[in-house]
């Protein structure tokens, strides 16, 4: 039992260790494709919602950043996940660490050291999808909210559109408008 417990413990940091080593290769520019870069976007979202989380002053600090300076927005984001790839590969060490000692004593104490840092990886993890899961769900709440109201007023929306359009009032010019003058059309081709 203890060394099936073992080999699952070992198979998972190696697991840890591959994913923490791919990292930077899929945010390069060296990454296999759009989907590399999709991932690495997708990594650096969820760090910065993870920012939000943990320290908000920051985050409303890289937000304005954002706006204003883009090039220094990203400088700061990479910093930020380099401090993180950093933490996390000091995580995998502690964790090799205790598995080798607990290769070398055998005891049970070792293990338990080996079991309780795993526990508290999966907790969370686990935590972690806690959460991001409330926030989908709070955004398909949000999102189900307005088209419940998109569709209650979506009559309302017509007749106003019909009225605008039986009056001879110039249609709303909006992008593919068909209706909008050729003129403006042209303006914003331009």
């Amino acid at each position: 039992m203890k060394k099936l417990f073992l080999l699952v413990a070992i198979f998972a940091i190696a697991g840890f260790a591959v994913i923490a080593q791919d990292a930077p290769a899929a945010a390069g520019k060296d990454a296999k494709g759009d989907a590399g870069k999709a991932r690495a976007e997708q990594m650096k979202a969820m760090y910065i919602e993870h920012l939000k989380e943990t320290d908000p002053a920051k985050f409303e600090e890289l937000k304005k950043l954002k706006e204003e300076n883009p090039e220094e927005f990203k400088k700061q984001v990479e910093e930020l996940k380099a401090k993180a790839k950093e933490n996390f590969d000091k995580e995998v060490d502690a964790m090799k660490e205790l598995i080798e000692k607990y290769r070398q004593e055998k005891t049970d104490e070792a293990l338990a050291a080996v079991k309780a840092k795993m526990q508290e990886y999966a907790q969370k993890r686990i935590e972690s999808q806690k959460k991001r899961l409330a926030e989908m769900e709070k955004k398909l709440e949000e999102a189900k909210t307005k088209l419940a109201e998109e569709e209650k007023n979506i009559q309302a929306k017509i007749d106003e559109r019909l009225k605008q359009i039986a009056e001879g009032n110039e249609p709303r010019d909006k992008k593919g408008d068909k209706d909008a003058k050729p003129e403006k059309q042209e303006q914003k081709a331009e």
